[in-house]
């Protein structure tokens, strides 16, 4: 779990840092709000054929608190809940990052990820990395 947690962040991170060339990414979307607070993940998918195909987010451990992001001005702890070795265990990693416009550039285990903001408002962050993966968060 831990594993697609860390691999999801660096989806995350990839998708906030992107700035698209496009006025279709956005879809019209506003990406105004502020990006600080704790965001709980809910979906999860990717573009397949140039169409948006979303899951609903399969992480969270039964039982448990649902993971979330918890973003400040300038860093990202990203919250897991397993119960591999201790039911509902809290896992957390900490990431810097910068925010320039819709683009969110984070330093995950060193190496820097891209990522766009295609959603933004006060209920919803949506992002994208380079690789197409949507990341949808709902404010907790």
């Amino acid at each position: 779990m831990k594993k697609l947690s860390i691999l999801t962040l660096s989806f995350v991170a990839l998708s906030m840092t992107l700035v698209s060339c496009s006025k279709d990414d956005n879809n019209g979307s506003t990406t105004s709000a502020s990006l600080v607070g704790k965001w709980e993940y809910s979906k999860e998918g990717a573009m397949v054929n140039g169409q948006e195909f979303l899951v609903a987010y399969m992480g969270n451990e039964t039982g448990c608190s649902k993971d979330y992001i918890d973003v400040t001005a300038t860093s990202v702890a990203d919250v897991d809940y397993d119960s591999t070795d201790t039911p509902c265990e809290m896992t957390t990693d900490t990431y810097s990052y910068t925010k320039t416009g819709n683009t969110i550039t984070m330093t995950v285990n060193g190496m820097e990820s891209i990522s766009t903001i295609v959603t933004l408002t006060s209920a919803e962050l949506k992002i994208k990395d380079a690789d197409g993966f949507i990341t949808v968060y709902t404010r907790k």
